[in-house]
């Protein structure tokens, strides 16, 4: 029995680690802003957290990929606009907070967004009163995105976001 204990003992030793690893891997899977008093201590004012629109603040594949969307869009005569891209991540934060921390409607399911990694943006149709109200602008607008290589929120099953392109 005595010359087991070794194996035992490293075999204990082998289960332990393998527990901790799935705690940490479990970790990963949890959200840790569930825990909504993250958001009392943070603003609640729109203006803290600046939309940018500027192509260029976009990593370089997706701002080509956005330039050519655009241009694309233009022959045919969509009357497309941006309405953001880069987002920082305490305005991805602010935006999550939305309809959690608050009594808002929910604004995006995500904390970790293709937006705060300079890889996404959104488009509304320039036309006042009528920037989210045209599925047929938002479908052929996806069309074309999905035409030059970027991912369109348009087809999403889980959660639909129309106006919303990745690369």
């Amino acid at each position: 029995m005595k010359k087991y204990i070794p194996y035992i003992f490293s075999g204990l030793i082998i289960v332990f680690i393998i527990l901790f690893l799935f705690k940490i891997l479990e970790g990963r899977g949890i959200e840790v802003f569930d825990d909504l008093s993250y958001y009392d201590n943070m603003s609640h004012n729109e203006y803290d957290y600046p939309v940018i629109k500027d192509i260029d603040e976009l990593e370089e594949d997706t701002r080509e990929k956005c330039l050519e969307f655009l241009k694309l869009c233009q022959e045919e005569g969509l009357p497309v606009m941006i309405i953001e891209t880069y987002r920082t991540q305490e305005r991805q934060d602010f935006l999550y907070a939305q309809g959690r921390a608050n009594d808002n409607n929910v604004v995006t399911w995500t904390r970790s967004s293709y937006h705060t990694r300079r890889k996404a943006f959104d488009i509304a149709k320039n036309e006042k009163g009528n920037e989210f109200g045209d599925d047929d602008f938002f479908k052929r607008c996806a069309e074309i995105g999905e035409a030059v290589g970027l991912e369109a929120g348009y087809f999403w099953t889980d959660y639909q976001d129309k106006g919303h392109f990745q690369n």
